[in-house]
């Protein structure tokens, strides 16, 4: 988990994060965009993809990839609460600058590292369990 928090932070910059035309975030980006997906889509085989029937993502849906039977092979045995702070973290805007993660960000990366070290993110609810 800490190795795909790391990608996701040095990933982004302000201008490619995954966001439709309204700048909600969207596992899939709309076509001519610069982004390959959103902090959960990046991860998210091709198969899992097509069969994304709710393109917007935010915190309050990413159980919808479990609830809806998707495989998610790239995210099995990860925490879906982790999985929603990650996507917490590429959502909101002031985590980012046009260079990348602004000083909002490296805070909200730093309390994620530290829950990753308490091990709140151990057990519970994770993809493929």
């Amino acid at each position: 988990m800490l190795k795909m928090l790391e990608d996701t932070a040095s990933h982004y910059h302000l201008e490619n994060r995954s966001l439709d035309r309204e700048g909600r975030c969207v596992y899939i980006p709309f076509e001519g965009s610069c982004s390959e997906g959103c902090a959960i889509g990046r991860y998210m085989t091709g198969e899992d993809k097509k069969k994304i029937v709710r393109p917007s993502i935010n915190t309050k849906n990413v159980g919808y990839l479990k609830e809806n039977g998707l495989k998610l092979s790239k995210l099995k045995g990860i925490s879906i609460v982790f999985l929603s702070n990650l996507q917490s973290l590429h959502d909101m805007a002031e985590n980012w600058d046009q260079d990348g993660i602004s000083g909002a960000g490296k805070k909200e990366l730093e309390e994620i590292k530290r829950k990753l070290e308490r091990g709140v993110y151990d057990g519970g609810n994770i993809i493929g369990g």
